[in-house]
């Protein structure tokens, strides 16, 4: 049940992001799916008194919203969402299939959502392993790249500038990221090639985790402690689908989290892509039939 309290709240942070918008215009869609969305996030149970969050009975909490271009989707969902969430104890994952959208919204949008209505909330964008450095793979290819200047400099003359170029690269990265200038994260460097860049990564098969001797000062495992104390984490359906798959190792348990899934016409081929497998039944009979001819 949305409360009269909540109602106005809603309205009041609204009426402050309308008159910060020189061109706001009402939009008669827009209001409604606030309100939709806001009715179906209050059915969802409060945080308990021991502090364990309590699911929605399936498919309680869940409205599907079609609206038409320039009704201001990210603020109606954005709006009730925030704040229902604040109220029952909650994260809000905002999860789209663009780059662009995502960089929209934790760039431009939600900032001056959050400023305009005065409301107190921290932003992270949520992004896969491979978009951030491994100091250990960094560490590793600047000790081959010297040992190979030590002891192949007839290779070396070969390989030309570019060589040369790749490991100046490399080493003031090395060095931005020991001094704090840059926190690891490949989208802040934006000239970075992908074949330099594939040696300073890893994905999750690569990772050491906890056995990696660089696991206290690890880009993406400071970049995840962020994640866990923001109020609003925005993401792709592609991480957010595996990170299901893996047992929310990333983002909150779903228990935990109101999700806001935008470009949502994208999501069945993703979910498909995410949680199907696929098996050659020719060739496992084949097999077993070689095996029962033994």
């Amino acid at each position: 049940m949305l409360s009269n309290e909540t109602k106005d709240e809603i309205r009041n942070r609204l009426k402050a992001i309308s008159e910060a918008m020189p061109a706001f215009r009402s939009r008669q869609g827009q209001r409604v799916m606030i309100a939709e969305v806001a009715k179906a996030l209050s059915r969802c149970p409060d945080r308990a008194a021991d502090g364990t969050h309590v699911s929605p009975a399936p498919g309680e909490a869940v409205v599907c919203v079609h609206g038409g271009t320039g009704i201001g989707k990210s603020l109606a969902y954005f709006l009730p969402g925030i704040i229902l969430a604040r109220q029952k104890g909650k994260k809000l994952v905002i999860s789209s299939s663009t780059v662009a959208l995502q960089e929209q919204l934790t760039g431009r949008d939600l900032p001056f959502f959050l400023k305009a209505s005065g409301i107190l909330a921290s932003v992270e964008l949520a992004k896969g392993r491979t978009r951030y450095l491994c100091e250990y793979r960094l560490l590793q290819a600047i000790e081959d790249m010297r040992q190979s200047t030590m002891f192949g400099r007839e290779q070396r003359a070969r390989s030309g500038e570019a060589a040369d170029k790749v490991q100046e690269t490399i080493e003031q990265l090395a060095t931005d990221y020991a001094e704090g200038r840059w926190n690891g994260d490949r989208d802040l460097r934006p000239g970075m090639d992908d074949a330099t860049w594939k040696m300073l990564t890893t994905d999750r098969h690569g990772c050491l985790s906890r056995n990696c001797p660089r696991y206290r000062t690890c880009a993406q495992m400071a970049a995840r402690q962020r994640l866990k104390s923001a109020d609003v984490i925005v993401t792709n359906h592609d991480l957010l689908l595996s990170d299901l798959v893996m047992g929310s190792r990333i983002l909150p348990k779903p228990n935990e989290a109101f999700y806001m899934l935008d470009e949502a016409h994208h999501l069945p081929d993703k979910a498909v892509a995410a949680f199907a497998s696929s098996h050659l039944v020719g060739g496992e009979r084949r097999s077993m039939e070689k095996i029962g001819a033994l």
